[in-house]
């Protein structure tokens, strides 16, 4: 009943039951949120995912179908990512909340640099593959909506803001 996260479009929601959806997460928009247009693109994405949306060094919080609330559009669902915001990169010193796992980050720590230098290239390869086909550009990239675990491991989320090209012509417009 209580979101874990909310935004300007929309709050998000882990999902408890049943047991099979728990791996997802679902995000409601708000009610003047809910177009017809956005309907058809979240329709859309779930129908076309990039090749890559999920591997090893990279995940994507890609829409999967559309969540509808007494038969009308309410938004999607999408896979649970792990991780933390990127944002705890960006800060000369590590969040304090952060286990000791995290702590091979930390400027001064030995290999801090390269393990850095790798999120970095994970980001990068991610952005690379999902830009490779010019079907998808991201426009709302910045560090709160990029998830890193402490192994290095990034996903991409507010996916659904993703302007969307077919044969060079551009089908879905970003907010």
């Amino acid at each position: 009943p209580t979101p874990f996260a909310k935004g300007g479009e929309g709050l998000l929601y882990e999902i408890k039951a049943p047991k099979a959806y728990q791996k997802y997460v679902a995000k409601l928009y708000y009610s003047e949120k809910r177009t017809k247009e956005r309907e058809k693109k979240i329709d859309y994405l779930a129908l076309n995912p990039p090749a890559f949306v999920q591997q090893e060094a990279q995940q994507l919080a890609w829409p999967i179908a559309k969540i509808e609330k007494n038969g009308s559009f309410a938004g999607f669902l999408m896979p649970k990512v792990a991780g933390e915001p990127l944002e705890i990169l960006c800060t000369a010193k590590l969040p304090a909340k952060l286990s000791t796992h995290w702590q091979r980050f930390a400027f001064g720590k030995p290999n801090a640099l390269a393990l850095r230098q790798r999120v970095c290239y994970n980001i990068a390869v991610a952005l690379q593959e999902l830009h490779a086909h010019r079907q998808y550009a991201v426009v709302d990239l910045k560090p709160e909506n990029i998830l890193i675990q402490a192994n290095g491991i990034v996903s991409i989320v507010d996916l659904d803001s993703i302007e969307v090209f077919e044969n060079g012509e551009l089908k879905f417009a970003a907010p």
